[in-house]
């Protein structure tokens, strides 16, 4: 069958450049003069992409791309477009490893290197890539219809557009109005309001509209008299005018010449666009139909293939598609005509063409993703399962847990549709422990149970309860997570499975390090350390290295812990197996912390925390490490970013978890109000401890309290007395010690001084710098108050060389300084009493104000009671 004619001219109706929209081609003009950013949004059919288009192509060395529908399924499907972009205008970039990188998603480009894609390597390929291209002629870089983007591209845009701004590169970027995506609405929201440019583009004015139709020249048409009647109906929409000329055109070729009357309404532009593709002959209406149905995929091969033709046999219903301007530059020419193509395929036809589809593709080596859709679409659901559990894995080496876990779950919708129970189980396991590093507890649970009640087989059954001991074991329910981990071993020991025994070795050797049972602990990681080890390449073994450094940090066996945890890291980057690295990072962030390493500690927390964006972490699930990051923070004077932090953990954290977590969050929120002199505040902000938390929990709560009442001046004894039997429970020197520094604050002097000087000799002994610095101030302190001036000086001298050498750690360090000052005042040394006398002031005035919140720095001055006497006492020198 012959295509029809068209009824007009091809290209007939498309408005040249710059028609109705010279304002904001202005804007768009000075925006790439100075090198800005511009975010166009708009309606559907306004004229974004026309406008973009049409900008991009006068701009000088300009590349541009648009997300597609579908891509949100597809790690940076975005990002791939534009390296194709920049590959097409200028060349693959001249350096091996980042083209290796660009290759993970852009497999044109050559070998990608081994191992899983990290997001922070990508971003650095993807700046070198651009500053070359920059280099090289670049100027602007053009990103279109980013409501259809996929996440991982959004979070990598704004640092490339951060970087694009240092290279001198204008970005301009469109997305629909009320679809922008969260990720891109955040980071505007958050850091960029100020840098990037807004432009909101509206309908066409009056003006604007009678220009447009005058443009169009078309013969005995009167433009001033119809643009009056076309804007009311059309709203100034310019895709809506367009499509209701067209469709007056197509009803009949001279109703133009006539005046205006019986217009098609814009509310029914679907329907003007389906009457449009029925006129269509049958060849071109095929290849509409599957070009719908086939989205992105969409391809000259693909179509031949399905259609069972020669790709010259489409050249002349390409044409016709071309023509009746369905199509354009291989697309179709706006998001209503593909959506109108699709409704007109009848569903039992669509899941044959859906079939189709995902069959080409699936020989083509298609995303799977991509394929997962058609087979879904096609309702082929043990194929759909696969393709999505495939795709899942994709997601998992892309670092993108979140999407892990949404691909997985539809894996598992799927196999539930074909009655596949194996198929189903894997996809819940894989969703759970994508889960684990991106949802809160609720969430996590959910996934548990499912597993549990889809278990049938032992090989499930400990899986399942391999899954309930990560859940426990992660928030600390300890009981529960030994339980677990101990029947999951036994199951799998009766398999023979090794690696899930030795997985869930360490989930009991966690909870066990954690119930006052440490020696044992240490003895079960022990006898399977070997085992680990003979896992070079395994994360299981790398996890059992890192438990075993994390139940000798327990045990105050610091220095022993760290070599293990560096090994446990090397075998993380060697996977890039991020969630593992991170957990690593955790433990050695630790153990810096109690070897007194305050800001090493405290960097080492930092990149575990930023880490976890790699994956696409929910900051719900990581609460007690960044209430820990949060204290180092304080101790550093970092006030404001402390308050920040501990104010979104405690939001973060669900009723679920307050009963551990968000009591540590309360009690450390209170200590820094009260280092800010906000007593009141800090009551406030302890909240009675939480039915069930942990003994340490419990007694680091009445410490708190006990803090209050010294900086009110009021008995503390009794407090810091309870709390230390609680600690004495959990058999953790740490602790013991803290409480016992605290309370020689509160008793008369000789015993303080006998109670001090006991516990810094056992610190000491321990050789456990976090509790040695703040000791060794606490017992000078009490021999200056016992009026034993020499021995508060030895002390005294100590503190000195220790603010010398690095920053204290566990107590505030301007009273730190002060004590000293104090001790060296009376034993009569007062050069070196005025020169700690200086390291307070210069700590109080230029290390922490700077970083206390305005509204505190009056208080911070003059409420704190080290800060008033220091400042007061500085001010006789």
């Amino acid at each position: 069958t012959q295509p029809r004619a068209p009824a007009r001219p091809p290209g007939v109706l498309r408005p040249p450049r710059l028609v109705g929209r010279e304002e904001p081609w202005r804007c768009l003009q000075a925006s790439a003069d100075a090198a800005g950013v511009v975010l166009i949004s708009g309606e559907a059919g306004i004229g974004k992409s026309r406008l973009l288009g049409d900008f991009a192509a006068t701009a000088s060395r300009a590349v541009a791309c648009s997300a597609r529908p579908g891509d949100a399924s597809l790690p940076f499907a975005l990002l791939a477009r534009v390296v194709r972009a920049l590959v097409q205008a200028f060349g693959p970039t001249s350096t091996d490893w980042a083209r290796g990188e660009l290759a993970r998603i852009v497999p044109e480009l050559g070998a990608a290197p081994a191992g899983e894609l990290a997001v922070l390597r990508l971003q650095q390929a993807m700046v070198l890539a651009l500053s070359q291209a920059r280099a090289a002629g670049l100027t602007l870089v053009v990103v279109d219809d980013l409501h259809f983007a996929d996440a991982s591209s959004l979070e990598l845009l704004p640092a490339l557009i951060a970087a694009g701004r240092e290279l001198r590169l204008a970005w301009l970027l469109a997305t629909r109005a009320g679809e922008m995506p969260p990720a891109l609405r955040g980071w505007l929201d958050a850091h960029a309001s100020a840098d990037v440019e807004r432009l909101l583009l509206g309908a066409l004015d009056a003006p604007a509209v009678h220009a447009v139709l005058e443009s169009l020249a078309i013969p005995g048409f009167d433009a001033a008299a119809w643009a009056p009647a076309l804007r009311r109906h059309t709203g100034g929409n310019p895709m809506f005018l367009l499509e209701t000329l067209i469709a007056l055109l197509d009803r009949d070729p001279a109703a133009l010449c006539a005046p205006p009357r019986d217009l098609p309404a814009p509310a029914q532009v679907g329907a003007l666009i389906e009457r449009r593709l029925h006129q269509l002959g049958p060849a071109a209406l095929r290849l509409a139909r599957l070009a719908a149905l086939a989205g992105q995929d969409f391809s000259v091969e693909l179509a031949a293939a399905v259609l069972r033709q020669h790709p010259l046999d489409i050249a002349d219903a390409w044409r016709e598609l071309d023509a009746a301007q369905l199509i354009r530059d291989s697309a179709f020419a706006h998001d209503l005509i593909l959506e109108a193509a699709q409704r007109a395929v009848p569903q039992p036809i669509a899941r044959e063409l859906h079939g189709e589809v995902a069959q080409w593709l699936e020989r083509h080596d298609g995303p799977p993703a991509r394929v997962a859709a058609h087979w879904h679409a096609a309702q082929r659901w043990p194929q759909a399962g696969a393709s999505f559990l495939a795709a899942s894995a994709v997601a998992h080496r892309a670092s993108q847990r979140q999407l892990e876990a949404e691909l997985a779950a539809r894996a598992a919708e799927c196999f539930t549709e074909a009655g596949d129970q194996t198929g189903e189980f894997a996809a819940r396991e894989r969703v759970f422990h994508a889960l684990r590093y991106v949802d809160g507890f609720d969430a996590q649970t959910a996934s548990v149970a499912a597993l549990a009640g889809l278990a049938q087989t032992p090989a499930q059954q400990a899986a399942a309860l391999e899954a309930r001991a990560m859940l426990a074991s992660d928030h600390q329910q300890d009981e529960a997570a030994l339980a677990a981990a101990r029947e999951a071993g036994e199951i799998a020991r009766a398999l023979g499975d090794a690696a899930r025994s030795l997985s869930v070795v360490r989930l009991e050797a966690r909870a066990l390090s954690r119930m006052n049972r440490a020696a044992e602990a240490l003895e079960l990681l022990h006898r399977h350390v070997e085992a680990a080890r003979a896992r070079p390449d395994d994360p299981v073994g790398a996890r059992v290295l890192s438990d075993l450094g994390a139940t000798l940090i327990i045990c105050d066996r610091h220095e022993e812990a760290l070599p293990l945890l560096d090994d446990a890291l090397a075998t993380a980057t060697l996977l890039e197996d991020w969630g593992l690295a991170q957990e690593v990072l955790q433990h050695q962030g630790w153990a810096l912390s109690n070897l007194g390493e305050l800001v090493a500690c405290t960097a080492t927390y930092e990149n575990a925390r930023s880490m976890r964006t790699r994956f696409g972490a929910e900051q719900e699930a990581f609460g007690a490490h960044d209430v820990g990051l949060a204290r180092h923070y304080k101790e550093l004077g970092r006030f404001r970013e402390a308050l920040e932090l501990l104010d979104a953990v405690r939001s973060w954290l669900s009723k679920s978890l307050r009963s551990g977590i968000g009591t540590v969050a309360d009690v450390e929120l209170a200590n820094c109000w009260l280092w800010l002199g906000q007593t009141a505040r800090a009551a406030t902000a302890l909240p009675p401890a939480a039915a069930g938390a942990a003994a340490t929990v419990r007694a680091g709560h009445l410490l708190a309290q006990a803090r209050i009442a010294l900086q009110q001046q009021r008995p503390a004894a009794l407090l810091l007395r309870e709390a230390l039997q609680l600690a004495e429970t959990e058999g953790r020197a740490y602790y013991r010690l803290v409480l016992q520094g605290e309370l020689s604050r509160a008793l008369p002097p000789d015993e303080a001084a006998a109670l001090a000087l006991s516990a810094l000799a056992e610190s000491r002994a321990l050789r456990l710098p976090v509790t040695t610095e703040p000791l060794t101030a606490r017992a000078a302190d009490a021999l200056r108050r016992a009026g034993r001036a020499a021995e508060a000086a030895a002390l005294a001298r100590q503190v000195v060389d220790n603010l010398a050498r690095r920053a204290p750690v566990a107590i505030y360090p301007a009273e730190y300084a002060w004590i000293a000052h104090q001790c060296l005042a009376l034993a009569g040394d007062q050069t070196a009493a005025d020169a700690a006398l200086r390291w307070a002031v210069h700590w109080v005035r230029h290390v922490a104000l700077p970083n206390v919140p305005d509204e505190f720095r009056d208080a911070f001055l003059h409420r704190n009671p080290v800060n008033r006497d220091v400042l007061a006492a500085a001010s006789r020198l």
